[in-house]
């Protein structure tokens, strides 16, 4: 991190209640095995980046959507307890967004999300809350971010009001979903990992492989220089390949700690790019807090709860945590 200075950043992003379950084996279809623990948090990749983010120090305003159940309920009171505003989080008819999550004894996850409120946000949901927040004369914000977990036209709304307004964009396409091509070109950086980066460029009808560190430096490039201002993509122990469209470059993990969780680690390292830019930082350093708060997440379990401070960040995940 460049600085400790609050920083005023925005979000829209998914809001869900996570249902976490840990096995020993994930089941084979047909098959029922017991769980040896699990419980309920909160989650979506927006709210986890807006936690991850704000416990680095972020000061991070949301837009997004809940249920009118007690897990939107209890989502808004979580994100209020982290310091996060909800002014502009809409109590929307239906459910809460939910998300079942499978932890294996190696740390490695599936997920299922049923979306719920979260796709139900529309480009003038986004507008609204938008040009309430900007018409406030004390309002600044110096980044904002996205997710692909609210609708594609949402997403081309809060860009198109970033541009318009000199807000820097950060767009994090996970999961893969196509978006407009002028959302990608605002993006600065578009963060994916390996999987989403490869659905990115087949779409754009790039047959580009990412299976080493040449490959993946390719495929960063052509993304900065093809689709979207800058690129990161991450790649798990390997660490993240970034590219600005001028300069390409690694950045490896710096230990390898036992993993015990890698759900919500993306995520982690999203809010710590963007803590780190909206703290004044460059790609690089940013890409570098990002690769050490993901190397601190997969180490501990949960999601929020496996999230470092700045502190933990920048000192113990590089010590080995």
């Amino acid at each position: 991190m460049t600085d400790s200075r609050t920083q005023r950043t925005l979000t829209l992003g998914s809001i869900n209640q996570d249902i976490r379950v840990h096995v020993s084996e994930f089941p084979q279809p047909g098959e029922t095995v017991l769980a040896t623990s699990g419980g309920t948090a909160l989650g979506g990749k927006g709210a986890n980046q807006a936690a991850s983010a704000t416990l680095l120090g972020a000061d991070v305003v949301m837009i997004g959507a809940v249920g009118k159940d007690g897990a939107g309920r209890d989502a808004t009171q979580q994100l209020n307890r982290l310091g996060i505003s909800t002014n502009h989080i809409s109590q929307i008819e239906g459910s809460t967004g939910l998300a079942l999550i499978t932890v294996d004894a190696t740390g490695e996850n599936t997920i299922a999300v049923l979306p719920g409120a979260n796709q139900r946000i529309s480009a003038g949901d986004v507008e609204r809350h938008l040009d309430e927040l900007l018409a406030a004369e004390d309002e600044t914000f110096s980044i904002a971010w996205s997710q692909g977990e609210v609708p594609p036209e949402a997403i081309l709304a809060f860009a198109d009001r970033c541009r318009i307004h000199n807000i820097r964009f950060v767009l994090n396409l996970a999961p893969f979903v196509v978006v407009p091509p002028e959302a990608l070109e605002a993006a600065d950086p578009v963060i994916l990992n390996e999987t989403e980066a490869r659905a990115l460029l087949a779409h754009v009808g790039l047959d580009t492989k990412i299976d080493d560190e040449q490959s993946a430096a390719n495929a960063a490039h052509v993304i900065a220089t093809r689709i979207a201002r800058s690129a990161i993509i991450t790649r798990g122990s390997l660490g993240a390949t970034i590219s600005d469209g001028t300069r390409t470059w690694h950045e490896p993990i710096a230990s390898k700690p036992p993993v015990i969780d890698t759900s919500g680690a993306g995520d982690a390292f999203v809010g710590a790019v963007v803590a780190s830019l909206a703290a004044g930082a460059d790609l690089a350093s940013a890409c570098k807090d990002g690769v050490h708060a993901g190397t601190y997440a997969v180490a501990r379990s949960g999601t929020i709860a496996s999230y470092p401070t700045s502190r933990e960040a920048l000192t113990a995940a590089v010590q080995g945590a």
